[in-house]
C-alpha cells in the first residue's frame, strides 16, 4: 500500500472570511496519467487536492507525509473519532481518501 499524505490549505481575505481545507490521501495517480510513474507521491497528493478543491487553493497548499493533525483548522475538520478511524484505516484501506472544508464568514 502507498504512503499517506496530508495536504492542507488555509485562505483568508477581508469580506471572504476564512476557509480551512484538508485532504488525506494515498496519492495515487489518476485520469489519463494513471500510469505516470515519473512523478513522486507528494506531487500526486497535491494534484488530488487540486482535483477536489481547485487550483486556487492548491497553489497555497502544504503537503506533508503521514497523518498530520497539528495544522490550523484541524480541530474544525477532523473530529477525535475521525482521527481514530483514520489511524485504523491507514493500516488496511488501500484507496484511503478523506477530505473536508469549512468556510466561515461573519461579514
Amino acid at each position: 500500500m502507498g504512503k499517506i499524505y496530508t495536504v492542507t490549505s488555509n485562505y483568508a481575505a477581508t469580506g471572504e472570511g476564512i476557509t480551512h481545507m484538508v485532504l488525506i490521501t494515498r496519492a495515487y495517480p489518476f485520469g489519463d496519467n494513471c500510469y505516470d510513474i515519473s512523478k513522486d507521491r507528494a506531487y500526486w497528493a497535491l494534484k488530488n487536492f487540486e482535483n477536489v478543491f481547485g487550483p486556487f487553493y492548491a497553489g497555497m497548499a502544504d503537503v506533508r507525509e503521514g497523518l498530520v493533525f497539528n495544522f490550523t483548522g484541524a480541530d474544525l475538520l477532523i473530529s477525535e473519532k475521525m482521527r481514530e478511524t483514520l489511524f485504523l484505516w491507514e493500516k488496511d484501506a488501500g484507496g484511503l481518501e478523506y477530505h473536508a472544508k469549512i468556510n466561515v464568514n461573519f461579514g
